[in-house]
């Protein structure tokens, strides 16, 4: 039976040992050219657990350098401004409107959309009054949507994956008697070292007594493939 693997997981176990390993400017090149983006984090309970709960130092530094899906990031920052302004941080909240270039892509994805978020910033230094998370809705819903759909954008996944699936084909080669015990392959070229050849000699030592019934005899012996059983 064969199993089929798809050349994008493959990437992606690539991709993995290299942001473990601390190879940066690999990692980014590998992305861009194979296409294919890792988006992973540590664990995607407490990334949602940091959104319904409005931990967005957390969240923005879990979510940096991933590719995630444009309208998510939008919605993000949207809501982070909303909040910012809610907590009269006004500097902070024009800082992020000004600075970030999540919002030029609002601005000209959804235009309506952007003037009426500055329009929000605007009038929070004067109308601490204004509805600012919209008619219909509230603050901790907005929160639950958002931690609801980073669920689609990110994964979380075992560490290690490329070490694991080498570890796992070395033991079942191992199990099959095509890996000598107490030997190491060289994985690049797939080389067994060869064994110290010994002269054969007959046996001297006896260290055990099979009995058989009067009426059984032994037509033949063979050693297990790790040479630990008769």
């Amino acid at each position: 039976m064969s199993v089929e693997v798809a050349s994008a997981d493959i990437a992606r176990v690539l991709l993995q040992f290299l942001k473990e390993n601390g190879l940066s400017k690999t990692f980014r090149t590998f992305e861009e050219e194979c296409e294919v983006y890792l988006n992973t984090v540590d664990a995607v309970d407490a990334l949602v657990e940091d959104i319904e709960s409005g931990q967005w130092d957390a969240v923005i530094r879990a979510l940096t350098g991933l590719r995630l899906t444009e309208p998510f990031v939008i919605d993000l920052f949207e809501h982070v401004v909303l909040e910012l302004l809610e907590l009269r941080e006004l500097d902070a909240a024009r800082a992020m409107l000004r600075e970030s270039t999540v919002f030029d892509a609002m601005g000209k994805r959804s235009p309506d959309r952007f003037l009426a978020l500055e329009r929000s910033v605007s009038l929070a230094a004067v109308d601490v009054s204004e509805n600012l998370f919209g008619s219909g809705t509230s603050k901790q819903v907005r929160r639950n949507a958002l931690a609801k759909s980073v669920q689609s954008e990110v994964a979380s996944v075992a560490p290690s994956r490329l070490l694991a699936l080498l570890g796992q084909s070395l033991k079942y080669q191992h199990s099959q008697g095509l890996l000598p015990p107490g030997t190491q392959l060289d994985l690049f070229r797939n080389i067994v070292p060869e064994l110290n050849s010994e002269d054969d000699a007959p046996c001297v030592l006896q260290t055990t007594n099979i009995r058989f019934g009067t009426k059984q005899y032994a037509e033949c012996a063979m050693f297990s493939p790790k040479d630990d059983m008769f």
